[in-house]
């Protein structure tokens, strides 16, 4: 399964446009002594070393067995090119050899190094995002570290109830995959060890207590893809909790990782970059308020 994905999201990856902007392979500390963890770092063009800058952190997809790093350079650059902050595009731990919470605890330690390091980067403007278990490895995140730390959280088409499987409103779908059932067991299986409660807010993050939660969230998802319905509810659960800026963008006809498999020229490509877009408008309209 590695073997196949990881093949095919290669080739989407060569097939990026790199825009403007430094591209680099870095570390950073884990919490254990002597392991480290891999970064793509992306400098925007003008980055200034010499004051402290904003960071968004994202994490790829993957099931949470899948190593893809690199697989949301589209993303990555896109951001870096279009708004005051660093990027880290940041690896983590993958099940089954390193089940829950090794990834959760590799993307805390991510945060708290920029935390550890206000010279360097700004500890008012960290933000976090995240693709499909990636986008709930940055909501989870933001839940454990707190909005006093993270200031916004982007979610694309991410799971945020892994206590039962969901089905897809919508069955056309103009882009995307189907995630067959037996292939979500069995990643939930290997994440997940036995007499773990699914319920458990670092793993079903609609769960987490609604206060937990920064106040500038921004959601994408497909009505094709299994993850609607409950990104519907976790929506609602805020909005009635008194979230004011949580903004959920619903696509139609499209489905899991619709953006790494739009086609150029089609409506797909064109949902695609209006959500990354609405990303960088978050991130812009609030570093601009808070500066």
């Amino acid at each position: 399964m590695r073997f196949l994905t990881a093949l095919e999201q290669r080739r989407n990856i060569t097939k990026q446009v790199h825009e403007d902007i430094t591209f680099q392979s870095i570390t950073v500390p884990s919490r254990d002594k002597g392991r480290n963890i891999k970064v793509h770092l992306h400098r925007p063009e003008g980055y200034d070393s010499t004051k402290p800058t904003p960071v968004l952190v994202n994490w790829h997809g993957s099931s949470f067995i899948i190593p893809l790093l690199g697989s949301n350079r589209a993303f990555c650059s896109f951001v870096a090119t279009r708004t005051k902050c660093l990027v880290f595009d940041a690896d983590y731990r993958k099940a089954p050899e390193h089940p829950f919470p090794a990834a959760i605890q590799d993307a805390e330690d991510i945060v708290y190094y920029l935390l550890a390091n206000p010279d360097k980067y700004d500890p008012s403007n960290i933000f976090l995002s995240g693709f499909s278990a990636g986008g709930s490895i940055a909501l989870i995140t933001a839940s454990t570290i707190g909005p006093e730390r993270v200031k916004g959280v982007i979610g694309i088409y991410p799971a945020v109830d892994l206590t039962k499987q969901h089905v897809a409103p919508e069955k056309r779908m103009l882009a995307g995959v189907v995630v067959p059932p037996f292939f979500r067991n069995i990643a939930r299986a290997s994440y997940m060890p036995s007499g773990q409660p699914r319920d458990d807010p670092r793993i079903s993050v609609i769960q987490a207590p609604t206060e937990n939660f920064p106040k500038h969230i921004y959601l994408v998802c497909g009505n094709a893809d299994a993850c609607y319905d409950p990104l519907v509810k976790f929506t609602q659960r805020l909005k009635e909790a008194g979230h004011r800026d949580i903004e959920f963008v619903s696509l139609e006809y499209m489905g899991h990782g619709f953006d790494a498999r739009a086609k150029k020229g089609t409506e797909a490509e064109k949902m695609k970059d209006d959500a990354y877009a609405g990303a960088v408008d978050l991130i812009n309209r609030v570093i601009g308020a808070s500066g």
